[in-house]
């Protein structure tokens, strides 16, 4: 069985063909405009792109559209990531698995699909990280029911954010905002404290720039 990083490589690849170019496009201005523009210049032009797709994926719907395309074995993972959780998540170990806590709805999740990329990012220390994980069904005559991976396109918050990142998330759950737009509201932060030189995580990070 495919992990769930094959899956959104393989998605990723089927996006390059000249067929899904016009709706690829809209997709990548769509998410920019929630989140931040980059271009192929910028040093985190790599990481920006990953969360991309995983956005693209998911709640953009094109993990379903190009499902038929995709190889047999990994067309379950197309339905399994429209119904992904999007989360800000810290990361722990228990009992050899990965145990992702979401700092903004609470949530718990053990992990036990994450791709070697992903496990040298969780091992290092990094603030809280946005990401979305994807849960499906192992084959029959597994001993486990469940099978619950980590999208490749998870980005890492400055661990000095941490302290501004619990006041914006206290504030936003003061005004009942949507998950979706806490967690793009955070990537613009993210993208501001890169983008401009010896700007402090506290003033990059404000419940101010929760709206756009």
């Amino acid at each position: 069985m495919h992990s769930v990083a094959q899956v959104v490589e393989a998605i990723a690849s089927l996006g390059l063909e000249p067929r899904h170019e016009a709706r690829v496009l809209a997709m990548r201005g769509a998410f920019q405009e929630r989140t931040g523009a980059f271009g192929a210049e910028d040093p985190w032009f790599e990481a920006r792109s990953r969360c991309f797709w995983d956005d693209a994926v998911t709640r953009q719907g094109f993990a379903e559209l190009v499902a038929p395309e995709l190889a047999p074995p990994a067309r379950p993972w197309a339905s399994a990531l429209r119904l992904s959780h999007r989360g800000l998540f810290r990361a722990s170990r228990a009992m050899g698995r990965w145990l992702l806590e979401d700092a903004w709805s609470g949530a718990e999740f053990t992990v036990d699909d994450v791709d070697e990329a992903m496990r040298s990012s969780l091992e290092a220390p990094a603030g809280p990280f946005d990401a979305r994980i994807a849960a499906l069904p192992y084959e029959p005559g597994s001993p486990a029911p469940i099978r619950v991976g980590i999208l490749p396109g998870a980005l890492f918050h400055s661990e000095d954010a941490i302290l501004p990142i619990e006041k914006i998330l206290a504030v936003a759950r003061e005004k009942a905002m949507a998950t979706d737009d806490v967690l793009d509201a955070l990537l613009r932060m993210e993208l501001s404290l890169r983008s401009m030189s010896r700007v402090k995580p506290a003033y990059a990070y404000r419940p101010q720039a929760l709206v756009r």
